[in-house]
């Protein structure tokens, strides 16, 4: 197959969409549609030289993979080397287990399908995430196992033809289906959304369009009018916008049109030297210039960059992709038999002492006790780690039975009713959800996905018997409880005579996490210390329904002094992330409000024997 420079100069307008996007979304909304770019690219090329060897009778699938690994998985794995010590330098605790997870699936070229379990890809918590990326290199890596076996088993070109254009209308059908249906994140980063971007450029390949008389006549429109379908793409298509899917048939077209056509004015200019240069490291440019963002804002606390920051980000990326190019990539590539195996092995080996031992530096390096960084107590009984109900407090206690539910602000408060419990012998049972309380009767529609629907079915059917045994119950959420009013409203108005309800007020949240910014449990005046402090009120249609009910109470208990300096009690840190108290927090907490909670709690007991 011959070199084709345009070709690099495409890669490079990839890359640059995708930077620029990763950059300031603002600036360029759809610049993700580089990816889809690459993808079609891949099908493209990889198809030529597959196809063509199969006709030739060289083809291998063991050389096929051998060449795949060469060319992409060394510079990926010496990537994966530097994120895991930087991670281990700058990232709490709390945040390595899900890192390691992600750098464990990363390697196993996995982690598309690790992340749609997640935080979408558009997410806050995602652009701190420095593997983030390697999503479509999983799905690239996937792609290729399976692209030579279709060649090799489906032989006659016409039906090749055939069935790729079939599976990819009904494939892009699915991805539009699926993110109409809500479930976008998950069908943002799988394989089969994705096909259909490859098989376009592997139909491109199988039809001969580059000798058609009509392409070669109006090869200069039809690349002008592919660049236009991707520059618009670039502008016209958002985060927001039901992608991929059919839309994403628009970028994918454009890139087609260009790769069909040759010696015009368009692909002139993809080839010229510039282009072709930053196409030929758009591979190592790519795998750099996330991380460095990703670093930058967690770091810093940040969303968007100033122009010095974009600055640095630029010219470190350039540093870093040279390097990874010049001593990492391209070597590799020419590297044979053991010169490549012993190397090979040798990172692959740094890699998984790495991940293994990961947690043990991240903890020398950063110290901090793990109960002022994240939730110790009711962990089995909450979420996706549930095990069972949970009981604590003064656990020989055989009075009335209580139930804290709620969401995971109802997890941290488990510490503060624990500690209630023990001082003034009383015992509750527990469980609680991640974003959505676990009181009865919330709607599908309420969930924004359906694995938080299933979870949340999961942990009521675990509380049914309970709930209906429950003297006592104490709910809390957070915001204004707005999203589930009508369930809230349903399961007040069930409750039985000698049931009663406390919801108690939400604590407020801060600006920012207090835990990467002053990187110890102890007030750094060295830091940023400069926090925004936000109340969340319970809604008023809440309230009415409360005030209607003799058995149900509203104990606000947050406009207390001891959020006067959050997220800090006495220069000691008293939250573990934006939004949630950690042990300390809820001890001091209930030092400044336990009596009220308990006047309340034993009015409730008094009332109801």
């Amino acid at each position: 197959m011959e070199f084709r420079n345009d070709i690099q100069g495409l890669r490079a307008i990839a890359v640059l969409l995708v930077f620029i996007f990763h950059l300031s979304p603002e600036v360029l909304p759809g610049g993700f549609i580089g990816v889809d770019i690459f993808f079609v690219i891949s099908g493209y090329l990889i198809s030529s030289i597959i196809f063509s060897k199969i006709e030739n009778n060289r083809f291998s699938l063991v050389d096929f993979y051998y060449g795949r690994i060469k060319r992409i998985v060394p510079a990926y794995l010496f990537l994966l080397i530097v994120i895991t010590i930087i991670s281990a330098f700058i990232f709490v605790p709390s945040d390595i287990a899900n890192l390691r997870w992600g750098l464990f699936w990363a390697v196993l070229f996995n982690s598309n399908n690790y992340f749609a379990t997640l935080d979408t890809y558009f997410g806050a918590s995602s652009s701190e995430n420095p593997i983030l990326h390697t999503w479509t290199l999983a799905i690239e890596m996937q792609f290729y196992l399976f692209l030579p076996i279709i060649l090799l088993f489906i032989k006659n070109r016409k039906l090749l033809i055939s069935t790729l254009a079939i599976i990819s209308l009904l494939f892009f059908g699915y991805g539009t289906l699926e993110v109409l249906s809500k479930n976008k994140s998950a069908i943002y980063f799988s394989l089969l959304a994705r096909c259909p971007e490859f098989f376009m450029g592997t139909i491109a390949t199988l039809l001969p369009l580059r000798a058609n008389n009509f392409v070669r006549i109006n090869s200069l429109w039809l690349s002008l009018f592919g660049i236009s379908l991707i520059i618009g793409s670039s502008f016209l298509i958002n985060e927001t916008s039901y992608f991929p899917g059919y839309l994403a048939i628009i970028p994918c077209l454009g890139t087609v049109l260009i790769l069909v056509s040759s010696n015009n004015k368009i692909n002139n200019i993809l080839a010229n030297k510039t282009l072709v240069f930053l196409g030929e490291i758009s591979y190592s440019v790519y795998l750099w210039h996330w991380p460095i963002m990703a670093f930058t804002r967690y770091y810093y606390g940040i969303n968007a960059f100033d122009g010095f920051q974009i600055f640095i980000i630029v010219l470190l990326t350039i540093i870093l992709s040279l390097f990874s190019y010049s001593f990492i990539e391209k070597p590799f590539r020419n590297y044979k038999g053991v010169r490549f195996y012993i190397p090979f092995a040798s990172i692959s080996f740094i890699v998984v002492a790495l991940l293994y031992y990961f947690p043990w530096i991240n903890k020398k390096l950063t110290d901090l006790p793990i109960e002022y960084i994240a939730p110790t107590i009711g962990l089995s009984s909450h979420g996706s780690s549930f095990k069972a109900i949970e009981t604590f407090g003064d656990t020989s206690y055989m009075g009335k039975k209580i139930l804290l539910i709620g969401d995971s602000h109802a997890l941290t408060m488990k510490n503060y009713v624990d500690i209630l419990g023990k001082k003034n012998s009383f015992s509750f049972k527990t469980i609680t959800n991640d974003r959505y309380p676990t009181i009865p009767g919330l709607s599908r529609e309420t969930f924004s996905e359906p694995r938080f629907y299933s979870q949340y079915m999961n942990l009521m059917n675990a509380a049914k018997e309970v709930i209906s045994l429950t003297d006592i119950f104490i709910l809390q959420f957070s915001g204004d409880g707005e999203l589930w009013i009508n369930a809230l409203k349903i399961f007040i108005s069930n409750l039985k005579p000698n049931q009663s309800l406390i919801i108690l007020s939400d604590y407020p949240s801060v600006s920012k996490n207090p835990v990467r910014e002053n990187k110890s449990i102890v007030k750094n005046q060295k830091r940023n210390q400069n926090y925004d402090i936000g109340f969340r009120q319970i809604s008023p249609k809440i309230l009415e329904i409360i005030k209607s009910k003799p058995n149900c109470y509203y104990l606000n208990l947050a406009k207390n002094k001891v959020f006067d300096d959050a997220p800090f009690y006495r220069d000691t840190l008293m939250y573990y992330d934006r939004g949630h108290l950690n042990a300390y927090g809820t001890k001091v907490y209930v030092e400044n409000t336990g009596e009220e909670f308990m006047r309340t709690l034993n009015t409730l007991t008094k009332k109801n024997r």
